[in-house]
């Protein structure tokens, strides 16, 4: 049984996110998608997507600890860039089908 913790990452617009344009159509998007499926594929995402209000997005991961995943978290180019931002959280999955 692994020990990994659960936590909920909050992404929110960065500095370099244009307000005057839909998430699917920001600049580098599509490195935080290839991000995000790398992590699902290597088991540490269990799920996440968009906000449908264009602030963001949720995405659930597993990770030994939250400094071992920020240290990924920070691999994402959109952060990097500046297109997102985090909050991670530490997450219990209290209902599940």
């Amino acid at each position: 049984m692994s020990d990994d913790k659960t936590f909920a990452v909050v992404y929110v617009r960065g500095p370099q996110w244009n307000a005057d344009t839909p998430f699917h159509e920001q600049a580098g998007v599509h490195r935080h998608r290839d991000f995000l499926a790398a992590q699902h594929e290597a088991g540490r995402l269990l799920f996440g997507g968009p906000f449908l209000d264009d602030t963001g997005g949720l995405a659930v991961y597993t990770a030994p600890s939250k400094e071992e995943l920020e240290d990924v978290l920070g691999t994402d180019a959109s952060v990097e860039d500046g297109l997102l931002r985090y909050e991670v959280h530490p997450y219990i999955v209290a209902f599940k089908k």
